[in-house]
């Protein structure tokens, strides 16, 4: 990531020691105009304080941060913060709005941008039994032939992330699905 991205050398134990003097933030904080300065600034650390930031009151989050959240995932792109955005923003947002849903999942699978795709497979990764088995075998099915190394990851990442809490369902997917190799052999892992 290096060559990617401005790093100032701060490490995460670091970064959030410096910024845990702030929390909490006052009362009417615009917490989403302090985010997204953060993550405009050139520095990978301020993208990931930005992001932490995020996370503390992602359960607090009006409706509409789902702007602020696509915004983010079209900038500074890359797998570390995509994957937390689409997780653990994204998702827990998604849970609590899932009306959001049906619209934002459509607009960013119809984009030619594979970490708004991404996000759409990674969104559900901590859901547990709440899991939309359908949405995820849909998106799957949509991205499947991707010769992109990142949505191939997340296929097959998401489906390991499941075969412990539905082993049968998983196994029969990857079995009756054809998935490239990588996803296959990601999917499968837990299966021994």
């Amino acid at each position: 990531m290096k060559g990617r991205f401005n790093f100032m050398g701060v490490t995460s134990p670091e970064r959030r020691k410096a910024v845990k003097p702030f929390w909490p933030l006052p009362d009417g904080a615009d917490i989403e105009n302090i985010a997204t300065c953060l993550y405009e600034q050139p520095y990978r650390e301020l993208h990931y304080a930005a992001l932490d930031l995020l996370e503390r009151d992602v359960k607090k989050a009006s409706e509409s941060w789902i702007e602020l959240y696509g915004h983010l995932l079209c900038h500074h792109q890359w797998w570390d913060s995509i994957d937390r955005i689409a997780s653990k923003l994204v998702g827990v947002h998604f849970a609590r709005f899932p009306r959001l849903i049906p619209k934002y999942h459509e607009k960013w699978m119809a984009s030619d941008d594979i970490w708004l795709q991404r996000t759409c497979l990674l969104f559900q990764l901590h859901y547990k039994s709440a899991l939309d088995k359908g949405l995820l075998e849909r998106t799957i099915q949509a991205l499947r032939d991707s010769n992109e190394f990142f949505i191939q990851k997340a296929i097959g990442w998401i489906l390991r992330q499941y075969a412990r809490t539905y082993p049968y369902w998983i196994r029969g997917f990857v079995e009756r699905t054809p998935l490239k190799p990588l996803s296959r052999r990601e999917a499968l892992k837990h299966f021994g």
